[in-house]
């Protein structure tokens, strides 16, 4: 089990990745991902998802309540697909990177403290095709998502 919580020295995010785009089998339904912002900054598309809180039962825990905080979604099964570790002076972030289903999303079941909090910026969710290019054509991060994303939906393909 990761540490969880501010000041430890290991941190887990965990994050939701377009899911048909990994080979999910859900055919040609796009995924969500969400579109951040900020004043004076360009905006870019992330995978949904957040850190690990101590109350959090577990990681997958963690990222059905940022699924439902930021897109007022809930998943089906979720399998982690890749995990990028950042380690870090005083703190190592570990993020992890799930593929699930998306069952239903409803905008107006959003919550959560960032929706309130300017500092976090804007958050909306994208629909995204299950193919590389339309994920090469987003300003998706981090960079090594984007490059396995690519290469398992080039893998689909073939």
């Amino acid at each position: 089990m990761p540490h969880r919580g501010r000041g430890s020295r290991r941190r887990s995010w965990v994050r939701s990745g377009p899911a048909p785009s990994v080979g999910r089998g859900v055919g040609s339904e796009p995924s969500a991902s969400g579109r951040r912002s900020w004043p004076g900054c360009p905006p870019y598309v992330t995978t949904v998802g957040g850190g690990v809180e101590g109350y959090d039962a577990d990681l997958q825990a963690a990222l059905r309540r940022e699924v439902m905080e930021e897109l007022g979604a809930t998943i089906g099964a979720a399998t982690e697909f890749l995990t990028l570790t950042e380690p870090g002076g005083e703190v190592t972030v570990v993020r992890h990177y799930f593929r699930a289903e998306l069952l239903d999303m409803d905008p107006s079941r959003r919550g959560g403290p960032e929706l309130d909090d300017p500092d976090t910026g804007d958050f909306s969710a994208v629909r995204v095709a299950p193919d590389a290019s339309a994920l090469a054509a987003l300003a998706l991060q981090p960079p090594e998502l984007v490059s396995h994303l690519c290469e398992h939906a080039r893998e689909r393909v073939a």
